[in-house]
């Protein structure tokens, strides 16, 4: 999955996620371009997936 900005790698961020602080009921979860210079957000779909 690449970011739609730069097209980078993607990486969630685990830090939220293992710390428990991901907004489980959110429609969005951040994540972070590879590159570190921004975030996007990705829909999360029925099955927990990411939809690029």
């Amino acid at each position: 999955m690449a970011c739609r900005r730069c097209h980078n790698i993607t990486r969630p961020l685990n830090t939220f996620v293992d710390k428990g602080l991901a907004f489980m009921n959110a429609k969005y979860i951040q994540r972070v371009c590879g590159s570190l210079h921004h975030r996007l957000e990705l829909t999360i779909n029925s099955e927990g997936g990411y939809i690029d």
